[in-house]
């Protein structure tokens, strides 16, 4: 896309339009320009997301692009090519497989945005559970499916026909913080999803200390982007979290954080916030930059 339209929007949680401004980063991801992107606050639900942002039509349009699925892992396999197999990180999805499997003790796995598809490698490994997963992008799909050989289909999550009641367990990981109408979302998900059968949610945590410090850094230099928002329209805090959870139907049943590396690479001041913010997530509570929330379907 050459251009992109800014439109505002109220919380998706509350429906209000008083949120206020939090902050403002820079960013390419949208249009072939780079244009600010303004986060506000919903004061009543806690939500964090942004305002004026691009269209639905452009929103999907990126997440379907092969240039978005490629970027996301541009720091190891570089811009405009997808991964090889030995390009694909497991580590970090290891322990919340093994968490899944100790809350519902297997069975089918529904992998919502499951890009590269590593959670759902892990899970068949496993021999626990029976791994499915939906994601918008034709190359991501193409490469689960030749990699693996794993179900997989080349849909949203609005756009999924599994039978209600059909899966064990769904994770989203990273995922739900790019979805533009989160309620739907997790409507949609609860339908599939049996009784008492748990989702696994990972978000970018905007109330770490991590992301503290990343704030006070775009106050300072706001045209050098932030390293967590690549795509991002929503972020979530454990308020906000746990209003949408309830919302739709499912109660919270545990609620953590957790540090990964940011992407990129860095100097000066930069290297400083980011060496001090890794530290400060994984020795901390609380004080990660990923969100990770458990809940249950009612």
């Amino acid at each position: 896309m050459n251009t992109v339209d800014l439109v505002d929007v109220a919380c998706p949680l509350c429906n209000l339009n008083s949120s206020r401004p939090y902050a403002c980063y820079f960013t390419h991801v949208f249009s072939d320009e780079t244009v600010p992107m303004n986060l506000v606050r919903c004061p009543n639900c806690d939500l964090i997301f942004v305002s004026p942002r691009p269209r639905d039509k452009d929103l999907e349009a990126l997440y379907e692009s092969d240039r978005f699925t490629a970027d996301q892992n541009k720091e190891t396999v570089g811009r405009g090519r997808l991964p090889s197999i030995s390009d694909i990180g497991f580590a970090d999805k290891v322990w919340k497989v093994e968490k899944l499997e100790e809350m519902v003790g297997g069975g089918r796995l529904l992998d919502v945005g499951c890009g590269f598809g590593a959670m759902m490698k892990l899970a068949e490994d496993s021999g626990w559970w029976h791994a499915y997963g939906i994601d918008p992008s034709p190359a991501a799909v193409r490469f689960v499916r030749e990699a693996w050989g794993l179900n997989v289909q080349c849909k949203s999550v609005f756009e999924m026909d599994f039978p209600p009641s059909f899966f064990d367990a769904v994770c989203m990981d990273n995922v739900l913080e790019h979805i533009d109408r989160p309620v739907e979302c997790m409507l949609a998900v609860r339908r599939v999803l049996r009784p008492n059968g748990v989702v696994f949610i990972d978000v970018p945590y905007i109330r770490g200390l991590t992301c503290r410090l990343w704030r006070m850094y775009l106050k300072l230099f706001p045209k050098e982007g932030h390293p967590n928002t690549y795509g991002h329209i929503y972020f979530y805090t454990r308020k906000s979290i746990s209003i949408l959870l309830r919302k739709v139907g499912f109660e919270p049943k545990l609620m953590l954080t957790d540090q990964t590396a940011f992407p990129g690479s860095a100097g000066g001041m930069e290297r400083i916030l980011r060496r001090a913010a890794m530290s400060a997530g994984r020795t901390l509570p609380r004080a990660g930059n990923l969100l990770i929330a458990f809940g249950m379907k009612k």
